[in-house]
């Protein structure tokens, strides 16, 4: 979480503005000027909204955090071993046949209401830990987050999905890209979609090399 935060902050620092360096705008196809326009715009709608989603998140997980450590010293229950609830009869029949019944036990009515209690006080500490998480606006930060993270798969995807015709729009995608992917901690796995954007950028930039 700090360096994914690390690397939000020094993100959000850094100028979304895009320079085309001098000799390239005057040697590459600038295209339909609404394009490039509605291109870049497009990346920088999606640089702002991975930052403000990923910000909820951090804000999310330290939430988090804060309802385990108001959570009372009681634990969720521990698991009960099932009951062995039957017997395994095994016969043989004339030709050798191997027959295997299971014959119901009769019901330990003391791992039963064992099993009940258990089952009641999971309920009883998972409602304490929603009033908690409630309070202290664990639920609202998650509810924000799930809302901001379908919009920012919906915005990434209508980005990969233009094509840039200048070295601006392919700089601007990259970048967009670049913000998407980088907001996570080393090792972590990307999704299909965060997949697609980083694909889709690195494939414009390079025809626009060529």
């Amino acid at each position: 979480m700090k360096t994914r935060r690390t690397i939000l902050r020094g993100l959000a620092a850094a100028p979304v503005a895009l320079a085309i360096p001098a000799l390239a705008s005057e040697t590459l196809n600038l295209g339909n000027s609404q394009d490039v326009a509605a291109l870049i715009a497009q990346a920088v709608t999606v640089e702002s909204l991975t930052l403000r989603a990923y910000a909820v998140l951090d804000r999310k997980c330290e939430l988090q955090r804060e309802v385990e450590q108001l959570m009372p010293p009681s634990e969720r229950p521990k698991r009960i071993e099932p009951s062995n609830s039957c017997e395994v009869d095994i016969t043989y029949e004339d030709d050798g046949t191997r027959v295997v019944r299971w014959i119901p036990k009769p019901v330990d009515p003391v791992h039963a209401l064992a099993m009940a209690e258990r089952a009641a006080a999971i309920e009883a500490w998972k409602a304490e830990r929603d009033a908690v998480a409630r309070r202290v606006g664990e639920r609202a930060a998650d509810r924000l987050w799930s809302r901001l993270s379908r919009r920012l798969e919906i915005e990434t995807d209508k980005l990969a999905a233009m094509v840039p015709q200048t070295l601006a729009g392919a700089l601007a995608k990259c970048r967009a890209a670049n913000v998407v992917i980088t907001q996570f901690d080393v090792g972590a796995s990307l999704t299909e979609w965060e997949h697609a954007i980083t694909r889709s950028a690195l494939r414009d930039l390079l025809a626009i090399g060529a």
